[in-house]
């Protein structure tokens, strides 16, 4: 009787590891950053061009591949109108984007990186992001990036960005704000008990994470 008592207790114990990673739902990010740059003329200058068209609509760009795209789409606009801004979603691709320059402010999401792994116990999906806000809805200097820099590296690519960004604000006379942030290693994993898709949490996580730098960007 307690040799069979004893099988069992070890059975449960060996057991506890497997269902807490079959039951888990986490999401964690290896490296993180951004900040927030006002550039431009200064508020004496006369000269200044004050640009969005429409300050009040927020175009949202996202650049990744399908699903992760149509998630981003729908879960980034809520975020958003918490900050009083009526978001639209541009379903248009690359070469269409300088059409929206200067029309409203810019939110950009870029997934560098996406990567799924299925494992007996869990599902994960990693991702590398990039999130850019321009409150004059510069896009040309995302497209001049993207185009300059083939990298990963969410880091570099954010260095690479606001460095145009904030050019372009002094070369072209406009006042604004570029926001930026972005995460290294975001992995999400979701426990085969849990089900569903990995990549949900992620989406959710980018989606605060734009509701963040919207607010450090000063929007209200």
């Amino acid at each position: 009787m307690k040799k069979a008592l004893l099988i069992v207790v070890l059975l449960a114990v060996l057991a506890a590891p497997t269902l807490i990673m079959a039951s888990q739902d986490s999401v964690f990010t290896e490296y993180s950053g951004g900040g927030v740059s006002t550039g431009g003329p200064t508020l004496t200058d006369d000269n200044s061009v004050h640009v969005p068209l429409d300050p009040n609509e927020l175009y949202i760009v996202v650049v990744a591949r399908e699903p992760l795209k149509s998630k981003l789409e729908v879960a980034i606009p809520p975020v958003a109108r918490r900050y009083g801004l009526d978001p639209g979603v541009v379903a248009t691709g690359m070469d269409s984007l300088p059409a929206v320059q200067f029309k409203g402010r810019l939110l950009v999401v870029y997934v560098l990186s996406e990567d799924e792994k299925s494992g007996l116990l869990s599902r994960t999906c990693k991702l590398n992001v990039v999130a850019y806000y321009s409150s004059v809805g510069d896009v040309q200097s995302f497209l001049a990036a993207y185009a300059a820099i083939k990298t990963s590296d969410p880091e570099a690519f954010a260095e690479e960005l606001d460095a145009r960004a904030m050019a372009y604000l002094g070369t072209n006379r406009l006042s604004g704000d570029v926001g930026i942030a972005w995460w290294r290693g975001m992995k999400a994993e979701r426990g085969r008990l849990v089900g569903g898709d990995p990549c949900e949490g992620a989406v959710e996580a980018i989606a605060e994470g734009v509701g963040e730098l919207l607010q450090t960007s000063g929007v209200l």
